[in-house]
């Protein structure tokens, strides 16, 4: 069948078919799953008038005659008119009057209304003694590829099978922070083992500079930097207090004195180190529960900090929530005291994240 597809346009095909009775005129038999195919004459569809293929009739399949008639072996011979052109239908010489050219094999099994050709092309259409043309169908491929063209006509160019393409990684976002609706606070207890009770407090920043970048899908694209002025700490602003779970309000007056003390050169020394800064951009998880590890900046020191957050991201916002736990002696500075330790600030810095922001 190779060697048939690339012969010229111009080679013809012989059927063999094969005659038997018939109980009516023009009653179409089932050719033999036996038909075979040859090729022949040439200058098929040139409008030479040269014979197209021949069809004979072999024993036992049966060619219906006319009412009444006998079966018989017959050849017949399909011509085309001079000037005529693919697809113009044939003239069968050689059938009796009122026989039907049996339809052909396609793909090894009879195929009712067709004629055998080349597999995969258009066939051409069963005519009567008469010359009348009888239903064409296309022959059904014999392979699974593409159908070759009919007869004359160059065959179309391959076209490759497109892999799907795999989908498209989640690309990181990045987020600005918006510190009016976030907070970013410690909670400052004092030293319980001290001799003398004091009170506990809530130093939060009243603003911040804060960007993230962020994937939904790509935990090693995480990038987190949030700073402030250690100016910006305030003491016990409104509201503070019960959030953190504290009762009573911090009288107004003391309030300037306990913010001077921490800015002081004892404790955060702003005139030498003016600037709180965290920075992360290593990351375990995505979203939900994740752990982002980084180094907080304070009075002069780097320490690394890692914070267990609840992270929720959507590709137009984000949140963030979580706290940890630092120690100021961990940055180089002894809890604030007074009265030769009698009354001191604990160590240890409660630190909690609640921050929200926008692509």
């Amino acid at each position: 069948m190779v060697g048939a597809l690339r012969q010229p346009w111009w080679v013809g095909l012989t059927w063999v078919a094969c005659g038997g009775a018939s109980t009516g005129a023009m009653d179409a038999v089932e050719p033999p799953p036996s038909a075979a195919i040859e090729a022949s004459s040439p200058g098929v569809g040139d409008g030479s008038g040269a014979a197209v293929p021949s069809v004979a009739v072999d024993a036992g399949a049966g060619v219906a005659a006319a009412a009444g008639g006998e079966p018989a072996a017959v050849a017949a011979t399909a011509t085309l008119p001079v000037g005529a052109g693919i697809g113009t239908p044939p003239v069968v010489a050689g059938m009796p009057a009122g026989a039907v050219v049996p339809t052909g094999v396609a793909s090894g099994a009879p195929q009712a209304g067709r004629v055998a050709a080349v597999a995969g092309t258009v066939a051409p259409s069963a005519v009567s003694a008469a010359g009348v043309p009888m239903a064409a169908a296309p022959m059904a491929p014999s392979t699974a590829t593409a159908p070759s063209p009919a007869l004359g006509v160059a065959p179309p160019a391959s076209v490759p099978m497109t892999a799907q393409a795999a989908p498209a990684a989640v690309a990181p976002v990045r987020y600005t922070l918006d510190a009016s609706s976030s907070q970013l606070w410690v909670l400052l207890r004092y030293d319980r083992d001290a001799a003398m009770n004091g009170h506990d407090h809530v130093v939060q920043a009243s603003t911040f500079d804060g960007r993230v970048t962020w994937s939904s899908a790509d935990a090693s694209a995480c990038d987190v930097d949030i700073q402030f002025p250690v100016t910006a700490l305030t003491i016990d602003p409104s509201g503070a207090r019960s959030r953190a779970g504290l009762t009573g309000e911090t009288p107004t007056g003391d309030l300037p004195d306990i913010k001077k003390n921490m800015l002081g050169s004892k404790q955060l020394d702003a005139s030498r180190f003016p600037t709180i800064r965290f920075q992360g951009s290593d990351c375990s998880g995505t979203t939900g529960s994740v752990t982002v590890r980084g180094t907080l900046s304070m009075h002069g020191v780097q320490r690394p900090l890692s914070m267990q957050l609840d992270v929720r991201a959507d590709g137009s916002t984000f949140a963030a929530s979580g706290k940890t736990k630092i120690r100021t002696s961990d940055f180089g500075m002894d809890p604030f005291s007074v009265f030769f330790g009698a009354l001191r600030n604990d160590d240890t810095l409660e630190l909690h994240v609640d921050v929200k922001g926008r692509r």
